[in-house]
């Protein structure tokens, strides 16, 4: 059985405009379906240094990401538990492990009990100034391939952030990421990709993305939209 707190497994986003949105609804049809939870808000509370250290250097690094995170899921079947994660990305594959929380607070607590807890004890020791930064929610669409139930898609809409009252992960009020008619499309995988979604990405010239801290840039550097806390 897999460990459902430890993932290892290729994530890509990708940002779509209505007109590849509206592309992508024959292939949902076609080649996937709902996953088990197939529409949920997310509550995603992202830890930073106070001069956004983490952000930079994920930027800056290029190939290698790393987050803290705090996340909660709403759906019709009611409010999931927290969960703590550490998240760690190079060239593309991710490193995931999490556990689940009381409450937010037990979040910075130091304790030694399993791996998560000795990576998160020197997470905060090696960011001493590490705290709750940004909140970012939206609304998800969840997928899973009809071939191959490792291969999942979500699409988020309706994406915010805001940095302040951050402690209230069931307020989703912030200031829009990206325009209304937009979505991020995140695809997760163990494999590479099949030939009709490569032949998606291509026939519609959809570009990879980086979402992070309400910060987000193409990965050609054709768009970048700032989020500045200031403005808050």
């Amino acid at each position: 059985m897999k460990n459902k707190n430890n993932f290892q497994r290729y994530e890509q986003k990708y940002l779509l405009d209505a007109k590849q949105i509206e592309g992508l609804v024959g292939l949902i049809e076609k080649e996937l379906t709902e996953d088990k939870y197939p529409s949920s808000q997310i509550a995603s509370l992202y830890f930073d240094t106070s001069d956004f250290r983490l952000i930079r250097a994920s930027i800056d690094a290029g190939d290698y990401k790393e987050k803290l995170r705090v996340r909660r899921y709403f759906s019709d079947k009611g409010a999931s538990p927290y969960f703590v994660e550490m998240k760690r990305k190079y060239h593309g594959l991710v490193y995931k492990r999490r556990r689940e929380i009381e409450d937010l607070e037990q979040a910075l607590e130091e304790n030694s009990k399993s791996q998560i807890d000795k990576e998160l004890s020197y997470f905060f020791s090696f960011y001493p100034d590490l705290k709750p930064s940004a909140l970012i929610s939206y609304h998800r669409e969840a997928y899973v391939s009809k071939e191959d139930k490792d291969l999942r898609k979500t699409l988020d809409r309706n994406i915010r952030a805001r940095f302040s009252q951050l402690y209230d992960m069931e307020d989703w009020s912030g200031r829009p990421v990206i325009d209304s008619s937009m979505a991020i499309m995140e695809v997760k995988s163990n494999m590479g990709y099949p030939r009709w979604f490569l032949d998606y990405l291509a026939e519609n010239e959809v570009h990879k993305t980086s979402l992070y801290n309400g910060l987000m840039i193409l990965r050609d550097k054709s768009l970048i939209i700032r989020i500045n806390p200031t403005d808050y």
